[in-house]
């Protein structure tokens, strides 16, 4: 009777073949949200610096004053106000989409290391802690910035968001790395996704000596990893481990 009961062996044979369920469950809020903070964050500025064409990018990894002031521009303008209103919105909204994906690279760490035994893994828990905090603490300084636009003072915050910017992105790299000997072993998408983890080490590496258009390639192919894990999520069914 026990081995013809639908709601026994059969139910618990495919949670085994869907082990990443619930954190792909939970990529699929960070990717709802990734499409309303597109919405939201404005789409063009008033001079964005050479090499960027994605204003939110290119605010993070913005490195002085003068870049500050053009990228806003005029002050009191009409496009002026809508882009910092746009940019404080996003930033404000940004904090959820860092819980989010933050809990998602350690569901995703947590659920690699329950299947392997391999304490490996439990060290993608830390680093994504890590970059959760690095972004909390940028937001804190483009808040800080778009607060001080019309004193223009806000070297200090310009001189930290270098610092916790690279903290989160390099952070997010990181954890990729830890998490890529498993990734690699999960399906033909998973192959893929090493191959974009590694691509975005070498842009990442490109973009801390020459930010531009390298940065904008390295932010893409970091969403590209995002993306492809989730994917993964929903159709790894249970390979062994490494």
């Amino acid at each position: 009777m026990l081995k013809n009961d639908p709601g026994s062996e059969p139910e618990r044979g495919a949670k085994k073949r869907k082990p990443f369920i619930i954190p792909g469950y939970i990529g699929m809020t960070v990717l709802l949200m990734s499409v309303l903070l597109m919405v939201v964050f404005p789409s063009q500025v008033s001079q964005i610096p050479d090499g960027f064409f994605t204003p939110i990018i290119a605010f993070e990894f913005i490195e002085t004053s003068e870049e500050v002031h053009a990228f806003f521009g005029t002050a009191g303008s009409q496009d002026y106000e809508e882009t910092l209103r746009k940019m404080n919105i996003g930033n404000q909204l940004d904090f959820i989409y860092l819980a989010l994906y933050g809990i998602f690279l350690i569901a995703f760490s947590f659920q690699m290391y329950t299947l392997s035994g391999n304490r490996w893994y439990l060290l993608g828990i830390v680093t994504s802690l890590v970059v959760m905090a690095g972004d909390i603490l940028e937001n804190v300084q483009l808040l800080g910035i778009t607060s001080r636009l019309s004193t223009g003072d806000f070297d200090q915050q310009l001189a930290l968001l270098q610092i916790f910017t690279w903290l989160k992105w390099g952070g997010l790299v990181v954890t990729f790395l830890i998490l890529a000997p498993f990734v690699r072993t999960m399906n033909r998408i998973g192959k893929a996704t090493s191959v974009v983890i590694l691509l975005s080490l070498v842009l990442g590496i490109t973009a801390l000596m020459n930010r531009g258009v390298a940065t904008e390639l390295f932010s893409v192919s970091v969403a590209a990893v995002f993306l492809l894990m989730i994917i993964s999520c929903f159709i790894y069914t249970g390979k062994k481990p490494v």
